[in-house]
């Protein structure tokens, strides 16, 4: 079932570190320009037009640059 989900506006000093997260989720990016890291892959930029999930056991690393700061839906 869904638990969440909306639109986030990212600030400039976004940012996720964490070693997993207890739901599924599924992201779209809108906007900006960052750093994804999923698990134990390479860091990857985002943006606009990227999606990207990860779920229970999956470390996660995102990053928005502050000159343009990440938008993006989600759902988890």
């Amino acid at each position: 079932s869904v638990v969440c989900g909306g639109w986030e506006e990212c600030s400039p000093d976004y940012a996720i570190d964490r070693d997993s997260f207890p739901y599924f989720s599924v992201e779209f990016v809108t906007r900006g320009r960052g750093e994804v890291r999923l698990g134990k892959g390479r860091p990857r930029p985002p943006s606009a037009g990227t999606l990207f999930t990860y779920g229970p056991g999956v470390a996660q690393r995102i990053r928005t640059a502050e000159d343009g700061p990440l938008g993006k839906y989600f759902i988890d």
